[in-house]
């Protein structure tokens, strides 16, 4: 049979010898390649712009001591290291919001307890309340390159109600501390940081104080705050300038669920000095230990109880 030329070459192709013609292979990087790139690449960029940095502060700080630099841009001019609420003097008196109504054994548990913290903590546990002044002990630190300073100590958050009339447990000390420091008088308007002696305020605190830190210096504030009407929550904003910048620092207090201080008016109308009193009436229970008391914490009649020392 005649074929065309067409004819043949398809007969040729449909039975001469398979051809495989391969296709071109392609580069396929594996997804554990690829994580291994992108972290060689990150590792080159890190160390890059740290060199960058370090080089900038090189051209411009003198010396180039790059481990002065503590604190990089964003974070506050002034750091706060310590809160803690303290008194200033040996004073074991506390307030109650309720009713404790404590048992012997609780009394005497009490009794035991010499260690200041440990007995901090027992009053802390049952909700107790500086009576008339709470003191705080705040450390701050420098955190810039230059000085900055902390031109203003405020009140905030301030929450004041009736003063506690629930339990009063008293222990005097045998004395007091007179420390200068701030002093806040809650029972006013607008309460201003004054300077605070022994219980007296005298004048605007900061009229005459600016407290100016150096970078890593630190230094301890005493900031009284008392209330001779209310039971007082709040907190405290330190007013720190940085150069052309202002700015407010929240001082909480880190031993309370609320971020807040406390202090009650004392309602027996407690003489400072001579510990005289008008007596406990105001109070639903009344408690009495330390140098008051020779046989321990003992329960009393809020009706009849003036203060005096217990056999």
């Amino acid at each position: 049979m005649d074929m065309s030329g067409y004819g043949r070459r398809r007969q040729n192709v449909r039975s001469g010898p398979h051809q495989h013609h391969p296709k071109p292979r392609k580069w396929r990087i594996s997804k554990k390649l690829w994580g291994a790139i992108v972290a060689v690449a990150a590792l080159i960029g890190t160390a890059f712009a740290a060199g960058l940095g370090e080089s900038i502060y090189n051209y411009f700080a003198p010396g180039g001591d790059i481990t002065r630099v503590r604190n990089p841009v964003g974070q506050r001019p002034v750091q706060v290291n310590t809160v803690k609420v303290k008194r200033i003097a040996d004073y074991g008196t506390y307030i109650f919001p309720d009713a404790l109504n404590l048992s012997a054994s609780e009394l005497k548990r009490l009794d035991q307890i010499h260690d200041d913290s440990q007995y901090v903590s027992w009053m802390d546990a049952r909700g107790g309340v500086d009576p008339f002044v709470t003191d705080i002990r705040i450390t701050v630190e420098g955190n810039r390159g230059h000085s900055v300073l902390i031109t203003d100590v405020r009140i905030a958050e301030r929450e004041c109600t009736n003063p506690l009339q629930g339990t009063y447990l008293y222990s005097p000390s045998a004395g007091q501390t007179d420390t200068v420091g701030i002093g806040f008088n809650l029972d006013e308007d607008r309460p201003t940081a004054q300077k605070y002696d022994g219980y007296n305020f005298s004048g605007n605190y900061f009229a005459h104080h600016d407290i100016s830190l150096e970078q890593g210096e630190q230094q301890t504030l005493t900031v009284s705050a008392q209330s001779k009407k209310h039971y007082c929550k709040f907190s405290l904003e330190l007013k720190v300038v940085d150069g052309k910048d202002s700015h407010d620092i929240p001082v909480r207090n880190p031993d309370a669920n609320d971020g807040k201080f406390k202090v009650t008016a004392d309602l027996t109308h407690l003489n400072d000095t001579t510990w005289e009193t008008d007596g406990f009436s105001s109070y639903q229970e009344v408690y009495v230990g330390g140098v008051v008391s020779s046989k321990g914490w003992r329960e009393v009649d809020p009706s009849t109880y003036k203060g005096s020392s217990l056999k």
